[in-house]
């Protein structure tokens, strides 16, 4: 057991020990109440002492994961180039299949309103032919109805002044309707 020197109890040596010189450098606290004399601790080369090695064995990993990030980049460099090339060559197959929908689309729109109009006009001769037989049926039976009422005020009218016609003078018959007068 070792005693400090100056400490009663202790032969005084005339050499100093290794390990009394060592002590002299020891560490010492933060300042404050009185301690064994020594030289201020440094925090920062103690640590660095400490954890120099195991820095130094991380160095390989931290390249190797430099490495890897700068791979990941240019794979994702290439992939949005891939992916950018895929959106244009789709948007221009998009555009190339609208023409080609719209010149179908015009052209089912074009057959369906030449088959709405063929339907209409068919309508229509079938309503102008249903007209044309009614006009038919019933064109006889007019015209002698108006021949009557015509030969009624032809009658009327050459009746004596008195009779109602209000003395209206009749001329010529007139030949069938073609405007001429019968000789």
């Amino acid at each position: 057991m070792e005693v400090a020197p100056g400490s009663p109890g202790r032969e005084e040596a005339t050499t100093i020990g290794p390990r009394d010189l060592l002590n002299r450098f020891r560490p010492a606290g933060t300042p404050g109440a009185a301690a064994r004399p020594g030289v201020p601790a440094d925090r920062v080369a103690e640590a660095a002492a400490e954890l120099g090695p195991v820095l130094d064995r991380l160095a390989a990993v931290e390249s190797e994961c430099d490495r890897l990030r700068e791979e990941a980049a240019l794979d994702a460099e290439k992939t949005l180039a891939r992916a950018r090339e895929q959106a244009a060559a789709l948007v221009a197959s998009a555009r190339a299949r609208a023409d080609g929908e719209r010149a179908a689309a015009a052209a089912r729109a074009r057959r369906l309103a030449g088959a709405e109009a063929t339907r209409l006009l068919e309508d229509a001769e079938r309503q102008a032919a249903g007209l044309r037989r009614l006009t038919e049926g019933r064109l006889p039976a007019y015209v002698t109805r108006v021949v009557a009422m015509v030969r009624a005020v032809g009658t009327d009218e050459l009746a004596p002044a008195g009779g109602g016609s209000g003395g209206l003078e009749v001329g010529p018959p007139v030949d069938g309707g073609s405007g001429r007068e019968a000789s």
